[in-house]
C-alpha cells in the first residue's frame, strides 16, 4: 500500500490510526524507516512507539535503498509491517519501495483530493475515482493507444491495447474509472526485452494531481526500463548500467562488512564490561585480603610481645 498526499496532509496520523483499528495485533514486527522520526510529533506522540517489536530506524536519504535491502533479507519469512515514510524528505522512496513489494500480488491505494486510484495486482484492474478520475483515465487511454513506434509495439492481432473502460458513476459528485489491463492480452511492448505486465501510477508527495509515469514491474531492473527506445542498444547505457550493477554489490558488502564491524565492536565492548567487572571484583577480594594479613601481622606482633613480657616474669 502507498499513502500519499500533500505536506501536512494527515498521512501518518492516517497509517497509525489504521494499525491502532483493523491492523490492530496483526503484525509481528513493525519497522519504520522515516528520515525525520526522531523529531517527527506524529510519531512522538504514538503511545505504541516504544512497544515490543515497534522498530524505528532514521536513516539519511542516501542510506534508504541499502536500509531496504537489509531489513527485507533480516525480517524475510515474518509477519512483519515495514513502513518508509516521509517521501517529501526522499523523493524517490516510492521507486525503491517496490523492494518491499509482495510476489504474490495485493492492493495499492494512490489517493488525493482530487483522484483515488486503487490498483488490484492479481486481476490487473486499475479503478479511477474522484473528481479527476474521467479525465486521467481518458489520458492514459490515449497513451496506451497512440501510434508511437519509439515507446509502443502492438501486436497484429489485437490493435487496441485496452480490451474495457467502464465508467461507474453510481456516485453524483465523483467518476469512477476502470480500466481493465489483464493479462490476458496479447502484448503491449514498452520494452521488448521485457513485457510490461501492469501499470503503475505514482503521484507527486507535493501536488494535489497524480500523474500516469511508466510502468514496468520488474522490480530489479532499477529504472533500467526509463530509456525511451523499444530496445537500448547503446553500448555506453549498457557499460553505465552494468558499473552500477556492479556498484550496487560492492555497496551491498561494504554494508554487510559495516554491520559485522559493529556487532563485533558490541561484542569487545560487552566482553572488555565483563573484564573490567571481573578485575574490580579481584581487586577488593585482593585488599580484603590484605587487610586480613596486616591484622594477622598485627595480631602476631602482640602475641609476641606478650610472650617476651611472660617469659621476663618468669627468668626475673
Amino acid at each position: 500500500m502507498l499513502i500519499v498526499g500533500m505536506t501536512w496532509s494527515g498521512k501518518t496520523q492516517f497509517l497509525l490510526d489504521m494499525l491502532e483499528t483493523e491492523y490492530n495485533r496483526v503484525f509481528d514486527y513493525i519497522i519504520i524507516v522515516c528520515p525525520t522520526i526522531e523529531w517527527n510529533t506524529t510519531y512522538l506522540n504514538w503511545r505504541h512507539l516504544s512497544d515490543h517489536g515497534v522498530i524505528q530506524i532514521p536513516c539519511s536519504q542516501e542510506m534508504i535503498n541499502h536500509v531496504l535491502k537489509a531489513v527485507s533479507t533480516i525480517f524475510r519469512g515474518t509477519n512483519a509491517l515495514i513502513i518508509v515514510d516521509d517521501c517529501a524528505a526522499s523523493q524517490d522512496v516510492k521507486k525503491r519501495v517496490s523492494e518491499l513489494r509482495s510476489p504474490s500480488g495485493g492492493t495499492w491505494v494512490f489517493e488525493s483530493n482530487q483522484l483515488k486510484l486503487t490498483w488490484h495486482s492479481k486481476s490487473e484492474n486499475i479503478s479511477f475515482e474522484g473528481a479527476s478520475g474521467k479525465d486521467l483515465a481518458e489520458r492514459i487511454t490515449s497513451l496506451l493507444t497512440r501510434a508511437d513506434d519509439e515507446r509502443v509495439k502492438t501486436s497484429p492481432v489485437e490493435a487496441d491495447p485496452v480490451k474495457s473502460i467502464e465508467n461507474n458513476e453510481g456516485c453524483e459528485t465523483e467518476h469512477s474509472e476502470v480500466i481493465d489491463v489483464n493479462e490476458s492480452r496479447k502484448s503491449i511492448e514498452i520494452n521488448e526485452a521485457e513485457p510490461a505486465k501492469s501499470i503503475q501510477v505514482n503521484e507527486g508527495c507535493e501536488t494535489e494531481h497524480s500523474e500516469v509515469i511508466g510502468v514496468n514491474e520488474s522490480r530489479e531492473s532499477n529504472g533500467a526500463s526509463n530509456c525511451n527506445h523499444a530496445e537500448c542498444q547503446c553500448p555506453e547505457i549498457v557499460a553505465e548500467l552494468k558499473e552500477a550493477e556492479h556498484q550496487s554489490v560492492i555497496d551491498d558488502m561494504k554494508l554487510k562488512a559495516a554491520m559485522q564491524v559493529a556487532d563485533i565492536k558490541s561484542e569487545i565492548g560487552k566482553l572488555s564490561a565483563e573484564h573490567q567487572s571481573v578485575i574490580k571484583d579481584q581487586n577488593l577480594k585482593y585488599a580484603i585480603l590484605e587487610q586480613r594479613w596486616l591484622k594477622a601481622e598485627e595480631e602476631k606482633d602482640s602475641l609476641r610481645s606478650v610472650l617476651k613480657l611472660l617469659f621476663r616474669r618468669k627468668t626475673g
